[in-house]
């Protein structure tokens, strides 16, 4: 991913500018640089979009708290080891093993929803008011690459046509989740990075 440090804010902006507009959702991972990240992230602020942030890895996913952009994020979706980690930026002194303390750091800073990924746990939805527990679904594994952006693929497809995708209502979220966890399963059954059967899973039922 070096190649995307080469990439400067003032590089992305003439291409945000012309799209941003139209956009439903405004996605990104921590493999961009910090200043990408905190420009992004501000212009999306100022056009009122949703944001959704994938950690991506134990070693980047400080990246939004350097860029202090965590007010900004609308959903974030780390893994345990992620969320760990962040909570220990904001905290040094937080008990990493008590996911509760570690969510809750998060949202306290600014972050709207968590989107937390346990593998064969399932995930968790959480934020200030709510918390809700989905189980993973039986999988044939084949391959792990890509099923966490498959899970988040699916549920921005569906928030996206919400009235508001910030502020889904619980149907909605709930019809997320179920079709990121099949979105999940599939990527998890392929060969392919990107399972060429996901299209039908994402079909609204």
């Amino acid at each position: 991913m070096s190649i995307i440090e080469l990439l400067s804010f003032e590089k992305l902006k003439p291409y945000l500018q012309q799209h941003i507009q139209e956009a439903k959702f405004i996605v990104f991972d921590a493999n961009l640089t910090i200043e990408c990240i905190t420009g992004l992230c501000e212009m999306a602020a100022h056009h009122k979009k949703p944001v959704w942030f994938n950690p991506t890895s134990i070693f980047k996913a400080q990246k939004a708290v350097q860029a202090q952009v965590l007010q900004h994020i609308t959903y974030m979706s780390p893994n345990t080891r992620e969320l760990k980690v962040l909570a220990q930026t904001l905290n040094p002194d937080i008990d990493s093993n008590d996911i509760a303390a570690c969510t809750k750091i998060i949202l306290d800073s600014g972050v709207k929803n968590i989107i937390l990924t346990q593998g064969e746990n399932g995930i968790s939805f959480i934020n200030h008011s709510t918390k809700l527990d989905f189980s993973a679904l039986p999988v044939n594994i084949v391959n792990v690459t890509g099923a966490g952006d498959a899970l988040a693929s699916g549920m921005i497809h569906i928030l996206s046509q919400s009235a508001d995708p910030s502020a889904p209502s619980q149907d909605c979220l709930k019809e997320a989740i179920e079709v990121g966890l099949r979105c999940a399963k599939c990527a998890l059954e392929s060969e392919f990075a990107v399972n060429p059967n996901i299209k039908y899973v994402t079909q609204r039922r």
